[in-house]
């Protein structure tokens, strides 16, 4: 159920509790086409409200830097009881950027991130899903091909905790009356699809840089014509690139033009994104 624009000065109203805050917010969301949309939504409401508190009343200008932080505050748990309410030393404890020499928190933070960006990409981009199986997940982070950047043993762990405790990230839709409570025979989905999206987004940007041939990877994955599923995913990518990066990207484009200025509209669109 979309929250409708009262609704959402309710929440603030009650989330922020000053009306100078909630017009600086309002204001700052203002700007960014994408981040008014996301405010009809209760989940990504809360993102953005938990990441204007974080950083000293100031919202992120892309969504996808908004993901970003709101993903790691969801993965700190930094929500204390049942009230919903921030402390602002915890957050900013959690917000601080990763040291030299990571905190043990840090790197559980980084495992988990690391799980969603690769299973999200391999869910959304190659097999096309919204709904899954824990156990394809499992499968996924078993695989000998794929190159996790960890201990295959560690990723299964981040995985079977995420199962847990989804952190408002992922839920649980329907629990499999055979599997003797055996998580992963439950079928999953993320709490909204865009978050899948940023996961798979991430990782293609990874991927893609770490190929060494950042044109040929983002062909293979998207090619001339980007597919009404990966969108969004395409969107996200081109608002993680660098300058450099993203003009090769829209030229790539623009030099496979058919003559019906779809690659200009979707160059543009990714400008405006």
């Amino acid at each position: 159920q979309p929250l409708t624009t009262g609704m959402q000065d309710d929440v603030l109203h009650r989330r922020l509790g000053s009306d100078r805050d909630v017009t600086d917010f309002k204001q700052q969301r203002g700007g960014s086409a994408s981040l008014v949309e996301m405010g009809a939504n209760p989940l990504l409401l809360a993102l953005q409200i938990g990441v204007f508190l974080k950083d000293d009343r100031q919202l992120p200008e892309r969504r996808t830097e908004l993901y970003e932080k709101g993903v790691r505050l969801l993965l700190r748990r930094v929500e204390i009881g049942d009230t919903g309410q921030r402390d602002a030393q915890v957050i900013a404890k959690a917000m601080k950027p990763v040291p030299e020499r990571p905190r043990p928190l840090d790197q559980r933070v980084e495992k988990l991130m690391a799980v969603l960006c690769h299973a999200g990409h391999v869910l959304h981009v190659q097999k096309h899903k919204r709904i899954f199986e824990a156990a394809e997940v499992h499968e996924i982070l078993e695989d000998p091909g794929s190159d996790l950047g960890m201990d295959r043993g560690v990723a299964v762990a981040a995985w079977e905790d995420l199962l847990q405790d989804g952190r408002g990230i992922l839920m649980c839709v329907e629990q499999d009356a055979d599997g003797e409570g055996d998580l992963r025979y439950n079928s999953y989905q993320s709490t909204h699809l865009t978050l899948q999206e940023y996961f798979a987004a991430k990782q293609c940007v990874k991927d893609a840089r770490a190929s060494g041939d950042l044109l040929q990877s983002f062909e293979a994955v998207f090619g001339p014509n980007p597919s009404p599923w990966l969108r969004e995913v395409h969107l996200m990518v081109a608002e993680m690139l660098t300058g450099d990066e993203f003009k090769l990207l829209a030229d790539y484009y623009l030099d496979h033009d058919d003559g019906s200025g779809a690659a200009s509209v979707r160059v543009t669109t990714m400008l405006k994104c």
